[in-house]
């Protein structure tokens, strides 16, 4: 009994000591727990905002189609609209046409802390003019992706794009999931669809080492996404 008696004297001194020196821990409520506050989120970028952002890029592509390579079957779509530093901005946009996606067609409109777009980046190099009946047929296609992969467990339909990388042509895009050198592989096929000709095969899957804290140096499996891994 002495030793409880003695212990809740020394909290209650413990206690006072804390409040007369100001001292005060850590409180939570379920609200807090529930919705965890991003303080970036409601700091205000400097320069014009995103809405003038988007209309000056937006005019930009109006009246300088040809610095894009757009010609008068093309359809550019806006995704995007991402802040950079000191207040500028650059906006996105994909390309398709007569309908179809295009490969190397994106468009990135750079927006300046004044709200001017000061140009627009491209990885289409020239206007696009082909047809867009294929000769090449879908399982032609989907032959000629399957043998870009070692081991194959399902292929998805081919789709036709257009490929822009360089001179642009019609083309049918198959994904094969497999295995490629005993590793997974998602691979990403571009067939020209006029002459069956490869055009890109690209694995979605990369592989990456490490250090790992007990067992020294990994190899692991990574995807790309946004330019990085």
């Amino acid at each position: 009994m002495k030793s409880q008696k003695w212990l809740g004297a020394a909290l209650a001194t413990t206690v006072a000591g804390a409040l007369a020196l100001g001292v005060q821990g850590p409180s939570y409520t379920a609200e807090a727990d529930q919705q965890p506050t991003d303080r970036s989120t409601h700091v205000e970028p400097e320069g014009p905002g995103k809405r003038q952002a988007i209309e000056a890029a937006d005019r930009y592509l109006r009246t300088h189609a040809r610095a894009v390579r757009r010609g008068g079957d093309d359809a550019i779509e806006r995704v995007a609209a991402t802040p950079g530093t000191k207040g500028t901005y650059y906006v996105s946009y994909e390309r398709s046409y007569r309908g179809l996606p295009v490969y190397g067609g994106d468009v990135v409109v750079a927006v300046d802390n004044q709200g001017r777009a000061t140009g627009a980046t491209s990885g289409q190099e020239r206007e696009i003019s082909i047809a867009t009946i294929p000769t090449l047929g879908r399982q032609a296609a989907r032959a000629k992706a399957k043998r870009q992969v070692d081991r194959v467990r399902s292929v998805l339909r081919p789709t036709l794009e257009v490929y822009a990388d360089g001179a642009p042509r019609l083309a049918w895009k198959t994904v094969v999931k497999g295995v490629e050198k005993r590793s997974p592989s998602i691979t990403t096929v571009w067939t020209d669809a006029r002459n069956g000709r490869l055009l890109l095969a690209w694995d979605k899957v990369m592989h990456g080492t490490g250090t790992g804290y007990y067992n020294g140096s990994v190899t692991f499996g990574t995807s790309g996404s946004s330019g990085s891994y």
